[in-house]
């Protein structure tokens, strides 16, 4: 199944910043070919399966390059003429392909900062080529499976339900008893990383449906998992009996995209069991139950994750530029 680049909307506002999503990110050169060896099956439960099997690389573009900036609103714009042509030059260069490579310079202190210099030898001015000469030798689905892992997860109190709030980004106790509950009972304390509160229904549908690309309704959560098809989980109430022919025509939306729809009730969630909740622990169980990353995988994961960071910083920096907050 194809994917598909979709813009996004946030659920609440944030009292004083507003959040730009981008796609920029970096993969070093020492590890773009074995990166790229071996292919990952994404899901053997997958309704409709990609024809071809993505390698680590893929999908790991696809999760380091997808990144949100918080951009203060209370600063004015200075327009600087000769800033913004630096900062114009900076985004073109960072943001040229797809996770172009980072600086030799960003590379050399990562590899440092990781304990990876005795394994590299930088290629001397003499050659043609840049670089370094590596003996690192990588498990493309380890450094995938590494790249994935998240600590216990944790809602900022700001975001979570009350009634009355405007920032919170969950819409019913209900929703909050399901990511606060249910899901690490079921799935692992790591597992709420991967549900995305109130998706926006209108994006993900643009790509196919012309005629949804402004429909401002969500989806309660959206499971967004780099080594799954996405499922959109539904929390139905009362209110759910009244409008079920509304939300059948949204799933058989949904469907052809390539998201499955799941839906579970409040009765469930209160008895800690049901079909709902059955289905959706055995579809996702597999995903939190992987043994742990070699300590090898783990280093190469963070010396990964330290390079694309430092470039999203480089970004961070030509966005502050373009916006006169900082001058060449």
């Amino acid at each position: 199944m194809e994917s598909n680049p979709v813009e996004w909307w946030e659920f609440g506002d944030r009292n004083s910043h507003f959040a730009e999503y981008t796609p920029v990110g970096a993969i070093p050169g020492i590890l773009l070919e074995s990166l790229s060896q071996q292919a990952v099956d994404p899901s053997p439960n997958a309704v409709d399966p990609p024809a071809v099997t993505d390698t680590p690389i893929e999908y790991l573009r696809k999760m380091l390059s997808q990144t949100a900036f918080l951009i203060n609103k209370e600063r004015d714009l200075i327009h600087l003429d000769d800033s913004r042509f630096v900062a114009s030059i900076l985004e073109k260069l960072l943001m040229r392909g797809s996770t172009p490579l980072p600086t030799l310079g960003i590379e050399r202190q990562a590899l440092q900062l990781h304990g990876l210099s005795d394994s590299v030898e930088e290629i001397g001015n003499s050659q043609l080529e840049i670089g370094w000469y590596s003996d690192l030798v990588a498990d493309p689905v380890g450094v995938l499976k590494a790249v994935i892992d998240r600590d216990e997860f944790s809602l900022d109190p700001a975001f979570d339900y009350k009634v009355g709030r405007d920032h919170s980004v969950l819409g019913s106790e209900a929703e909050a008893k399901f990511l606060h509950d249910w899901v690490p009972d079921a799935l692992g304390p790591s597992a709420g990383h991967w549900f995305i509160p109130q998706a926006p229904f209108g994006p993900l549908c643009k790509s196919r449906y012309s005629e949804h690309s402004e429909d401002a309704r969500r989806i309660d959560f959206l499971f967004s998992h780099p080594l799954s098809p996405p499922i959109a989980i539904e929390i139905d109430g009362i209110q759910h009996r009244a409008s079920a022919l509304i939300d059948d025509s949204r799933d058989s939306v949904l469907r052809p995209i390539g998201i499955n729809v799941i839906r579970i009730t409040t009765r469930e969630l209160d008895a800690g069991v049901g079909p709902g909740l059955t289905r959706l622990r055995q579809e996702l169980r597999r995903l939190f139950t992987a043994p742990t990353p070699s300590n090898t995988d783990q280093q190469l994961a963070k010396f990964l994750l330290s390079c694309t960071a430092a470039v999203k910083v480089q970004f961070a920096v030509a966005g502050a530029l373009w916006r006169g907050w900082l001058r060449p």
